[in-house]
């Protein structure tokens, strides 16, 4: 995975959601593991009883 692909697991990518929303076959394969990643990243960033390691 890339540095870009990385930043937007865990930042989103506007452009790509809305694009999902409009014609989600147009997507390429790594496309949708961007977006299902970011899914999965804010699922477990927003819960309260995963411990994070310290001083982060």
């Amino acid at each position: 995975m890339t540095d870009s692909e990385v930043i937007q697991v865990i930042w989103g990518n506007p452009e790509l959601q809305s694009q999902f929303e409009i014609d989600p076959y147009g997507l390429s394969q790594r496309q949708l593991i961007i977006l299902q990643l970011h899914e999965k990243f804010k699922f477990i960033s927003a819960r309260p009883d995963i411990k994070r390691p310290q001083g982060v």
